[in-house]
């Protein structure tokens, strides 16, 4: 096996074209699209978590496999003693 990346492949355009079927579900100040650079985007994502935010982090092709984890995740400080119960809300 060469690499665990065989699941499906969303372009930015196909994931704009989602974000906009659903945007009037979500509140505005809920998503913003942005394109960042790598290092952009890693600071951003630290400081959202930081601040007790939860990130979806979606790239690159889904992993396939037990250990598969990265390319598609939720975030969330692990310092936080409640941060288990907030990633386990159902329905929000």
């Amino acid at each position: 096996m060469d690499h665990a990346y065989y699941g499906p492949h969303f372009s930015n355009e196909n994931i704009k074209d989602i974000l906009d079927l659903y945007s009037e579900k979500l509140p505005a100040s809920t998503f913003k699209i942005k394109m960042l650079d790598i290092e952009d985007l890693a600071a951003k994502t630290a400081d959202a978590i930081s601040q007790g935010l939860v990130i979806g982090w979606f790239q690159g092709r889904m992993e396939w496999g037990p250990r598969a984890l990265g390319n598609r995740s939720i975030l969330g400080d692990p310092r936080r003693a409640d941060m288990k119960d907030i990633l386990n809300i159902k329905g929000h």
